[in-house]
């Protein structure tokens, strides 16, 4: 099959995560992607795919960092494309520069998309030049963490999540997080900011705001602690996390303490009460404690929240 890309990038894979937000947000604006993880499979040759990748996009991207400019194989990367598009007098070749490393010698004379200090400002400046409309949200989750803990004393299950976002535009108040659960907490705290909560039917809200209006194009990032007694201990169990409208990609992590572990555990995704498999969940041990984690890509925030349900 003869294919093409309208984009091929090139980039460190500790670059990874910047990398699959814009992979996700260009195919949002309908531009196809040739990206190595998803065009590459087991057994195929390595070298042969990239250069058929690279000869069949429109655009060549050059995620620049520190990583990349480690990187034997993005430095091929770059060098061949850099000699065709160059000798040929083409504006193919896109530098997008993610930290303040050197730029290479032959893009020096190109502008570059800047995501140092901001993706929503880089992303538009990179969808100017692919000829798009960046259509980022005002609010833009970047990336989150969450960890969940069973704890053996007290019957206490314990929340940490970690999100960095950035906001286009100015806002005063921000709603963070929902907690799911019948369950009063009994500690919570957030950084920074204040928080609110509030008992609705079926479930306390968690709500974070800001007394100073947040700045514009400026990454944030906050964390929420809480502690829930008396979650966890029953036949039969289960947690669910609403996932945000908006984000670049979520890790979660659900630990069990070594004397109370599940015989049986699943994930699943739900929108409108209909329920679909979940993430994949990878499993390992950290001394006695059994850990499960899994993520989440921005591609399936089409679901609005994830199951996790074990036996004991």
């Amino acid at each position: 099959m003869n294919q093409t890309w309208d984009v091929f990038i090139s980039y460190s894979t500790r670059d990874r995560e910047v990398v699959r937000q814009v992979n996700s947000d260009l195919k949002r604006a309908g531009l196809s992607v040739w990206l190595d993880e998803i065009e590459i499979v087991a057994g195929e040759n390595i070298v042969a795919k990239i250069e058929y990748g690279i000869s069949k996009s429109k655009f060549f991207l050059a995620f620049l960092s520190r990583s990349y400019g480690k990187s034997a194989f993005a430095r091929e990367e770059l060098t061949s494309i850099l000699m065709t598009a160059l000798s040929a007098g083409g504006n193919s070749v896109i530098p997008v520069r993610l930290d303040n490393a050197p730029i290479p010698q032959l893009l020096k004379a190109r502008k570059y998309c800047d995501f140092r200090s901001s993706y929503i400002a880089g992303y538009q400046e990179l969808a100017k030049a692919l000829g798009r409309t960046s259509k980022l949200p005002d609010f833009r989750i970047l990336h989150e963490q969450v960890r969940v803990r069973l704890v053996p004393e007290r019957r206490l299950a314990t929340w940490d999540y970690d999100r960095k976002f950035e906001i286009s535009g100015r806002r005063t108040e921000l709603r963070v997080l929902v907690v799911h659960t019948d369950v009063v907490p009994t500690e919570v705290w957030v950084s920074p900011g204040e928080l609110q909560i509030e008992r609705v039917p079926g479930f306390f809200a968690l709500n974070a705001t800001y007394d100073p209006p947040l700045r514009e194009h400026t990454p944030l990032r906050q964390q929420i602690h809480y502690e829930l007694e008396d979650v966890y201990g029953d036949p039969h169990d289960y947690w669910f996390y609403s996932i945000p409208t908006s984000f670049g990609s979520c890790e979660i992590t659900l630990t069990f303490p070594g004397h109370r572990i599940p015989t049986h555990i699943k994930t699943e995704f739900e929108r409108d009460g209909f329920r679909t498999p979940g993430p994949v969940l990878a499993r390992s041990t950290s001394g006695s404690d059994l850990v499960y984690r899994c993520r989440i890509e921005a591609n399936e925030s089409e679901f609005r929240q994830v199951f996790f349900e074990w036996d004991w």
